[in-house]
């Protein structure tokens, strides 16, 4: 077996675990509801070991209308990947209540459930529609963000609640937060990737909600460990699912008691989190764990609906650029002519520090844009690289080294205006120093532990400053498809002009042919005199 550390934990199989936090007790049924497996700590809520209750049938152990309750439940399950909850039930039939969870991996149907608080119960539909009408209120993105994170902190009491954001590199900001008096303010630092890896990435995209009750908490292994196929059984969906040796300790490192996190999904993808830390442990209950998932799953749709407006109001001023274009351009100027009285309308659309013409062998530029001298160093890659198709960067040194001319502009975006890989509309932006201050030193996200050659987590989150250099500020996925909005346009102009110019010369070498003939004829007259 493979031993797990920093150097290969993103490969850590982080749902064949094994085990659950010991706060709720797991049971799993074949398909014939016969048990399969089972915590290791049932005897706490069953009054029968692993032992007795191997292979023994469902209706032998749970309640019968607990029973009847499942099952039907169990059919909406049939086709979906997701949990289904049921709260106060008499699960086994001997007046105890519990709040359950229910799902599917593979072949077996999985339990899990934990004690009913039957006080202070919170009612989610309604505290959702609350929470939802804080935040609709919020006319800025910023202040959107941060009125989400308090109404997750209203409901779970976590000591702080962030909205932690993926970057398009993995790592992770801190854009939002609420936390209660005397707690230290995360806002705004910067986490590196390797602090959540890619498979916890992908597992938070199925499973939403992950809670972590005591980072020092005991586990409740699975028996038998194996299930028929020969491996751990999946607890991908489970609500009790263990945690990482490594993550517990990254959170201890941190001071970190118990924690939870929410994903954020906008379009199927992962946007980023809401990261909850208390430090102390907290077990949190079931109805309010549930009212916490549903705010997000609302939260991530008014999310997606805002920066959706964001694109569409973006569009509709590429689509008024459009029309004065089509309306206004001379079909009989050149290409090169057209394109160069535009120049300030494009900037105007996409938010740049220097645009510039190349068609022909013709250049002009207006900003901050390259020297014509400076030609020779960028637009051979250009005709190797965007010959069809957009090409962006923040950070052209990437791409051809360091120079003179990639220290002043760093960033590029151009538009091939035509089919030869010579003609194109540019975009340039001139440095953006940006001072990125991230939890710890991103450059050692890993030290050496007590145990020898173990890697450990970074102890140090104390704020280290970075000064990002060489960079420009990113072309955003609304510039993106304004430009190729804008390149739709382009090419029209450019055909409408195409076939007018054509027109023109066809009518030209007529005229011309007909003044030959004409001249011909009175030539062979004058011959025929002489």
């Amino acid at each position: 077996m493979t031993t797990v550390d920093l150097t290969n934990c993103d490969r850590e199989p982080i749902q064949f675990l094994g085990g659950v936090q010991a706060f709720g007790c797991l049971l799993a049924f074949s398909n014939d509801w016969l048990l399969a497996h089972v915590s290791e700590n049932c005897v706490a809520f069953t009054g029968r070991t692993p032992e007795e209750l191997s292979g023994v049938q469902a209706v032998h152990l749970l309640g019968a209308y607990a029973f009847q309750e499942i099952r039907g439940r169990l059919q909406w399950l049939q086709y979906s990947d997701a949990t289904e909850r049921l709260f106060g039930l008499d699960l086994f039939g001997d007046g105890k209540s519990y709040d359950v969870a229910l799902h599917r991996s593979g072949d077996l149907i999985i339990l899990e459930c934990e004690p009913s608080e039957m006080t202070n119960r919170l009612d989610a539909i309604s505290a959702v529609r609350s929470m939802m009408a804080r935040i609709d209120a919020a006319e800025e993105f910023d202040e959107f963000l941060s009125d989400a994170a308090r109404q997750v902190r209203t409901v779970t009491d976590f000591d702080r609640v962030m909205v932690y954001r993926f970057m398009d590199d993995g790592s992770g900001q801190v854009v939002a937060e609420s936390r209660a008096p005397g707690v230290d303010s995360f806002l705004g630092l910067r986490y590196p990737a390797s602090d959540i890896p890619v498979q916890a990435r992908q597992l938070y995209i199925r499973n939403q909600f992950r809670i972590i009750s005591d980072v020092n908490g005991k586990v409740a292994r699975i028996v038998p460990a194996i299930t028929t196929t020969g491996e751990p059984l999946d607890l991908s969906l489970s609500v009790l699912r263990s945690v990482s040796e490594i993550h517990l300790e990254y959170l201890r490192n941190m001071g970190v008691g118990a924690s939870l996190s929410i994903s954020i999904i906008v379009d199927g993808r992962l946007w980023g989190l809401f990261a909850c830390h208390h430090y102390s442990p907290k077990q949190m209950s079931f109805d309010r764990r549930t009212t916490a998932e549903l705010f997000s799953q609302m939260f991530s749709r008014d999310l997606a609906r805002r920066l959706q407006d964001e694109v569409l109001n973006h569009e509709e001023r590429a689509r008024v650029l459009h029309d004065r274009i089509m309306s206004s351009i001379s079909v009989e100027g050149s290409v090169f002519q057209n394109l160069s009285s535009y120049m300030e309308p494009f900037m105007d659309v996409v938010s740049c520090d220097g645009v510039a013409v190349l068609v022909d062998g013709q250049y002009t530029s207006l900003g901050l844009a390259a020297r014509e001298g400076e030609l020779d160093e960028f637009v051979p890659f250009l005709n190797r690289t965007a010959a069809s198709k957009l090409f962006s960067t923040h950070m052209f040194s990437k791409f051809l080294g360091e120079s003179d001319f990639t220290r002043r502009i760093p960033g590029l975006l151009a538009i091939p205006v035509s089919r030869r890989p010579r003609d194109y509309l540019l975009f340039f932006r001139g440095e953006v120093v940006q001072s990125v201050t991230w939890a710890g030193n991103p450059e050692k996200p890993v030290e050496l532990g007590p145990n020898g050659p173990r890697l450990t987590p970074r102890k140090s989150f104390e704020a280290w400053k970075q000064d990002v250099v060489g960079q420009s500020a990113k072309w955003t996925a609304a510039e993106l498809k304004i430009c190729e909005s804008l390149r739709t346009t382009l090419l029209e102009v450019i055909l409408r002009s195409v076939d007018v110019n054509e027109k023109l010369q066809k009518e030209a070498n007529e005229r011309q042919d007909t003044l030959i003939a004409e001249l011909n004829h009175r030539v062979r007259n004058i011959l025929t005199l002489i």
